[in-house]
């Protein structure tokens, strides 16, 4: 019988002091969380035969579960999130928890549920998928996204902590990762990575494209790769052919899923632990080895990054198909739309989730950033491996921003119905340019908004400057994730060839800085 499943009821924040037993857990993770769940509001009285826990595989700094519970005739999830064992100089999760909960506020990604001492119960998206590279580089889609990074860049800043507006990210974190690679390698594993001037070409590249390009500010997600994009193809609204869509970010409620049968609760150590072939450290990868010692806090270092962000996993939400895609353990896998499915199917409501990298930084940081994924296919047998003539072109490039620009008008009309949501963003936004002294600079909805009032080519003009400024940041994004690849190397046990990833990154980051900012390159 095809069933209601909804996800979990809204409702604000429950906090417990109650810390799941992980040991426990991974030997029985319905008795772990049961506890847990009954204190999600309107789940009360649930019951070990009403619930059903599943992993699902894929993390690698979290362990996570779908959580149902059988509530009459209708089917409730939310997604159960335990937390590794990640060191704090590390990786802050209270700095995590509170985008969290700033992204939830906005309306833009999961409620959360309940918060507990070593995880978090969240709301379940219930018949979206992640996209694949390939649907992610097909233009409508890509015009999709533009609309709503526009939306998650300026909406998520009316409820971001104002002592959060604070200088970009991107440098401090560059300055962070190059200091934690050098402690790591030490002065000759810098030579032989070409790294020994490069904190001198940050300064020297920070200074010139703040002289040059407009520094436009925004909350910024960072990381925005296909794993990290989530797409409802079920309801009814529909993105429109144009590029700025007013229901880019519609929130996903309530749909029908006709579940097969489940089996949840309870497992050995090796089925708890996800080994999914061809996994990687961008949409999730496979913790081969050392993963129980990780999570019951008996390694030091496996699986970590840098500077207050944490490896890529799976992101805050996971979806459902009308039947579930199971491992060879039966686990629970993520759905996944094959090319001629997407291509049949209406482009409706957009998500992005996974925001440990998120924060105030550069809007072109964030753009170039996501246009250099576009060279990577994380599903594939050899995941490490980058192809860059993927990356957008000269005209992609041009209807990627254009898209971007043309939907920031109507940000701002959105902004500016709401009390005080203009002065909010606008405080804020000045607080973190006089923050980085960067030059004053009007926020971008209001200069979209009134390029578009001017006519004239107004709005092409703004689109043509956003652009350039992207285009100069490409090489910024190769090296902070080259440098990624370089400390991952040294701290993560997944079967991920991380040395040849940031190579790749890296010799990007030489070739263009070569190429575009000769006088930058130390001799």
């Amino acid at each position: 019988m095809m069933e209601t499943a909804a996800s979990a009821p809204q409702a604000t924040e429950i906090k417990t002091d109650f810390e799941v037993d992980v040991p426990l857990l991974l030997k029985d993770p319905l008795q772990a969380l049961a506890p847990l769940l009954k204190k999600v509001r309107g789940w009360g009285e649930a019951t070990l035969e009403t619930l059903k826990v599943s992993q699902l595989s894929g993390a690698m700094t979290n362990l996570i579960y779908r959580c149902r519970y059988q509530h009459g005739d209708e089917k409730l999830f939310a997604l159960a999130r335990v937390f590794g064992n990640i060191p704090d100089d590390l990786f802050s999760r209270d700095y995590e928890q509170m985008i969290f909960r700033t992204v939830a506020r906005a309306g833009m990604g999961p409620k959360l549920l309940v918060s507990f001492a070593n995880g978090r119960i969240e709301e379940f998206y219930v018949a979206c998928n992640c996209l694949s590279a390939e649907q992610m580089a097909e233009v409508e889609v890509s015009r999709a996204l533009a609309a709503a990074m526009s939306s998650f860049h300026f909406a998520s800043l009316l409820h971001l902590p104002p002592e959060e507006a604070t200088d970009p990210q991107v440098w401090n974190r560059l300055r962070g990762w190059l200091r934690f690679t050098g402690e790591l390698y030490g002065t000759e594993g810098m030579k032989e990575h070409g790294l020994e001037n490069t904190l001198t070409e940050v300064e020297a590249l920070e200074a010139k494209l703040k002289a040059e390009h407009p520094s436009w500010l925004a909350f910024c997600h960072n990381d925005l790769q296909c794993g990290n994009v989530m797409l409802d193809a079920t309801s009814l609204a529909r993105i429109g052919s144009g590029p700025g869509a007013d229901n880019a970010m519609q929130d996903v409620s309530q749909f029908t899923v006709d579940e097969g049968d489940e089996e949840g609760g309870s497992g050995d150590l090796g089925q708890a632990i996800a080994e999914v072939d061809g996994g990687s450290p961008r949409r999730g990868g496979s913790p081969r080895t050392g993963a129980a010692a990780f999570f019951l806090g008996g390694a030091s270092s496996g699986g970590l990054s840098a500077a207050g962000s944490v490896p890529k996993s799976l992101g805050n939400s996971v979806a459902l198909q009308e039947e579930d895609t199971r491992d060879a353990k039966g686990r629970t896998l993520l759905p996944r739309s094959s090319s001629a499915e997407w291509v049949a199917a209406p482009i409706t409501a957009i998500k992005l989730i996974d925001y440990e990298y998120a924060g105030i930084n550069c809007v072109a940081y964030d753009i170039a950033n996501h246009w250099c994924e576009y060279a990577a296919d994380y599903d594939t047998a050899q995941p490490h491996v980058l192809d860059f003539n993927k990356m957008p072109g000269p005209e992609r490039q041009v209807d990627f921003v254009d898209a971007y620009v043309a939907s920031l008008a109507e940000v701002h009309q959105r902004l500016a119905a709401k009390p005080n949501g203009l002065e909010t963003v606008t405080n804020k936004l000045n607080r973190a340019q006089m923050s980085a002294g960067l030059r004053d600079e009007k926020p971008l909805p209001e200069q979209a908004a009134r390029a578009l009032t001017q006519g004239g080519g107004a709005l092409d003009a703004l689109s043509r400057k956003l652009q350039a400024a992207t285009r100069a940041y490409i090489p910024v994004s190769h090296l902070l994730w080259g440098l990624w690849g370089l400390i991952q190397a040294k701290s993560s046990e997944i079967d991920f060839d991380y040395v040849a990833y940031a190579t790749q990154r890296l010799g990007e980051w030489n070739r263009l800085l070569a190429e575009h900012a000769p006088e930058v390159v130390a001799s």
